[in-house]
């Protein structure tokens, strides 16, 4: 009988296990994100996929080129050209998606509605290629015109990796001119936000002799702002690419007298261009036929004390002449700071090449004026002297 028969085949299909009907069960993202929906068993998961990164219109231009690959999540700082300022879009940079300037876009603002002069629409643009430098393709009224850019504030966006949300991320602002002072609109990791932007690390970068045009430069940039680079090292052009590396710093000396270079035989490629190239006890000096690193005397009497534990990672010098009299830029374990010389095994006083020479004394230590700086505790055979020092009755 056919209702018998049916019975019989759910009692089948129950002996068999067979999965209940699709359904969708809920559950508890980590770390208290929104809800998570997953399929139900035997049916393959759903992936996690932010509200922002749903297809929205794209903006026009096209992305500079570069590089291929689809990124991993923690190197995301944008998801669509909905999530960035102004006619910035979001695109692939090498391992990264960041907001970047179209091709064919200059950076600035078109002027917004009503702050335009005149009313002729003058020669028609399609882009901001076809327009003077400092200009921008703008609309106004029925057609299309080049007209002055509004500056964006200087600055980069700070770098916010995409967060996880399960609702739509709202933008704050929809570029510079939305920002209070020197903020600007950058993205927030969710939506558009002001923000303060980073500021380029302190020191200019060392001076670089430009490449030929027919040397080949194979080189690729390891950065692209100071922020990329650790500690106090700049984003700085190599001559082929950017790298990190120190900031130029004069190194300390005089450099000798160039002499003439009568003999063009002399004359060759210089060494350097400034300090940086040279090592800690030379400076880039002129010799007269060419640029070249010379070496200059240098450093303090006394040694530096050997750190017992691992300091603050700065150089806060790096020549004993950038430290107060007394002494010397010794290693912290991990940077260099001004540290007090060490004169064990030195039974010497120190004086200040600073102040005036001293007048004429007796054997006692009298005189007329003692300029001697002592940076370390004296030793005890000079301490009585230090502590009578007294001027002659005049006479």
């Amino acid at each position: 009988m056919p209702g018998e028969r049916s019975l019989l085949l759910v009692l089948l299909a129950l002996s068999m296990g067979l999965p209940p009907a699709p359904a969708q069960q809920h559950r508890t993202g980590h770390r208290g994100a929104a809800p998570m929906v997953s399929a139900a068993p035997h049916q393959a998961p759903r992936v996690w996929r932010p509200l922002d990164a749903l297809p929205a219109p794209g903006k026009a231009g096209e992305c500079p080129a570069g590089g291929s690959g689809a990124p991993r999540a923690p190197r995301l700082y944008c998801l669509s050209d909905h999530g960035c300022p102004g006619t910035e879009k979001c695109c692939q940079s090498g391992p990264i998606r960041t907001c970047l300037l179209p091709t064919t876009e200059s950076p600035g603002y078109c002027p917004r509605t009503g702050s335009a002069s005149g009313t002729s629409c003058g020669t028609s643009c399609r882009n901001d290629t076809a327009c003077s430098p400092g200009e921008k393709c703008c609309a106004h009224g029925c057609c299309t015109r080049c007209l002055r850019a509004e500056p964006a504030k200087p600055g980069l966006c700070p770098q916010k990796r995409v967060q996880r949300s399960a609702i739509a991320c709202p933008n704050r602002c929809t570029d510079d001119r939305d920002c209070p002072g020197n903020r600007k609109c950058c993205f927030s990791g969710c939506g558009l936000a002001c923000a303060s932007p980073d500021r380029d690390k302190p020191g200019e970068c060392p001076r670089v002799r430009p490449r030929q045009p027919l040397e080949p430069c194979e080189e690729e940039d390891s950065c692209t702002h100071d922020r990329d680079c650790p500690r106090q090292q700049k984003c700085c052009f190599s001559g082929c690419a950017m790298h990190c590396t120190r900031p130029a710093r004069e190194h300390p000396g005089q450099c000798p007298r160039a002499e003439p270079c009568w003999d063009p035989r002399r004359r060759r490629r210089s060494q350097c261009l400034d300090d940086s190239v040279c090592g800690r006890d030379e400076k880039c000096c002129n010799t007269g036929c060419a640029w070249e690193c010379v070496a200059m005397p240098r450093g303090r009497v006394g040694t530096c004390p050997i750190p017992r534990e691992a300091g603050t990672c700065l150089d806060l010098c790096v020549f004993d002449e950038e430290c107060p009299w007394g002494h010397k830029c010794c290693s912290n374990g991990c940077g260099h700071v001004c540290t007090p010389a060490s004169l064990q095994g030195q039974h010497q006083m120190l004086r200040d090449p600073r102040a005036s020479p001293p007048r004429q004394e007796d054997t006692f230590g009298r005189g007329h004026g003692a300029n001697w700086l002592v940076p370390s505790p004296p030793p005890p055979a000079i301490k009585p002297v230090l502590g009578h020092l007294q001027l002659p009755p005049e006479s």
